[in-house]
Order: structure tokens, then C-alpha cells, then sequence
């Protein structure tokens, strides 16, 4: 439950995250998070809490384009499932979201086919420790390619990472 950052030359480059709120099953090697804060329905809250904290736009239109995604992403109850392979060292990345939008209470639902949106990750080589990842991504059937690196910046307790 540190503290990453996502480095590389990409328009999330600088965005950071946290697994803090992510819900793990040991057992079966999937881990789920969500990307945006919490829905609230009739007052009470429907879901875990947000794991990104995101850099300050660049624009005024970066702040607007910003907002929105991040609204729309809440309704949606937009968040990834993570699937781990044995050794832990690499994880298939599906994106879930409520297709009904309107209705924000429900949670996510719907997973995007992998020929759709393909993510992975992949621990680099040289770390045991899950301190630096690959990501790699492919849409509408394309080859897996490096997307940007996730590297720690705190552990858990605080400490430098």
C-alpha cells in the first residue's frame, strides 16, 4: 500500500497511485481497485476509496477535460482487475466500469474484452520486491508495447521507496 508513480513519456507521466483501498484475494491472485473516488448513493458511500492522485493540469482546459473524465470515470464506477500469475512477478490488467452510468449505486459489471483494451504488467527484471513495473498496452488487437514504468516512491510505512 506505498506510494508509485507512472514514468515515461505518456500524458499520465507523473500521476501517482496508491493500492492502499485495492482489494486482494490471495488465493485467487486478483487484486481490484478503483481509479476515481467514492459513489455515493442515498447519502451512504457504495465503494472502497479512490487510488490515483493525479498531477495538476497543464490548462485551464486540462483542469475542464480533467474534471469531466474523472466524474464520468465515478459514475462508472471505473477501476481495473489485476490477475497475477503464480510467481506474482507479471498481471493481466482489465478495465470493469458500470456501463449504466445513470445509475451510479451499481457497482462495476462489465469487463472490456482483451482484443479491445490489453493491459499488463510486468515486474522489471533485477526486483523481487514489486518496486518497478513495465506497463505494457494494446488496443483494438494490436501488439502488447511499453506504455510507461511504475516505480515506488514510498512503502507502505512511510519510508523512501
Amino acid at each position: 500500500a506505498g506510494l508509485t508513480i507512472q514514468v515515461g513519456d505518456v500524458p499520465t507521466a507523473n500521476n501517482m497511485q496508491t493500492l492502499r483501498w485495492a482489494a486482494f484475494d490471495r488465493e485467487k491472485r486478483v487484486l481490484w481497485t478503483r481509479t476515481s473516488g467514492p459513489a455515493v448513493c442515498f447519502g451512504a458511500v457504495a465503494s472502497q476509496q479512490s487510488t490515483w492522485l493525479v498531477k495538476a493540469p497543464e490548462s485551464a482546459c486540462g483542469a475542464c477535460l480533467r474534471s469531466c473524465s474523472q466524474n464520468f470515470a465515478r459514475s462508472c464506477d471505473f477501476g481495473y482487475r489485476f490477475v497475477f500469475s503464480e510467481d506474482l512477478r507479471r498481471a493481466d490488467i482489465r478495465v470493469m466500469v458500470n456501463c449504466c452510468c445513470f445509475v451510479p449505486c451499481c457497482p462495476a459489471w462489465f469487463t472490456f474484452p482483451s482484443a479491445c483494451v490489453n493491459f499488463e504488467m510486468v515486474q522489471a527484471d533485477g526486483t523481487q520486491d514489486g518496486s518497478h513495473w513495465y506497463r505494457n498496452s494494446a488496443f483494438c488487437g494490436g501488439p502488447l508495447s511499453r506504455s510507461y514504468e511504475l516505480k515506488q516512491v514510498f512503502h507502505e510505512d512511510g519510508a523512501p521507496g
